[in-house]
């Protein structure tokens, strides 16, 4: 998808502030794999759904269970998906730059199973905790 340059950066800062660049580790048995991921979360229902239908991404909507708390919303792309999307932004990114690099890097050596998942490497360990340490 070909996106505006001025929707980019204005994307790039709402990731920088709301958005969350993170690596899902699962470990099934002896196998252990990596989930690269990018999300966006706030509680502006407008903006989330302009970057849902900008992005072409699902928008999914969250109650929460305790009193006082309002409605909120999160975009989410998985692994290639993020990839994309994070490339796109990167020139503009700031806070989140380090994180959207390392992401980039871990799905260019990911090798695909049924469900896109990383399989693991100590390279893909190493990126995973980079990842965790800079999400402190």
């Amino acid at each position: 998808m070909k996106l505006s340059k001025l929707f980019l950066s204005w994307f790039a800062g709402i990731a920088d502030g709301e958005g969350c660049i993170y690596i899902a580790k699962q470990c099934r048995g002896k196998k252990t794999y990596f989930a690269p991921a990018f999300s966006v979360c706030m509680t502006h229902k407008r903006t989330m759904f302009k970057i849902a239908k900008m992005c072409k991404a699902k928008l999914y909507t969250h109650i929460p269970h305790y009193p006082n708390a309002k409605r909120y919303w999160t975009v989410r792309f998985w692994n290639q998906d993020g990839r994309k999307m994070l490339q796109q932004i990167l020139p503009f990114l700031v806070t989140k730059y380090k994180q959207a690099k390392i992401m980039i890097q871990l799905c260019k050596i990911q090798t695909h199973s049924k469900r896109g998942h990383v399989h693991h490497s100590k390279l893909q360990e190493r990126l995973y905790k980079e990842v965790k340490q800079l999400n402190v």
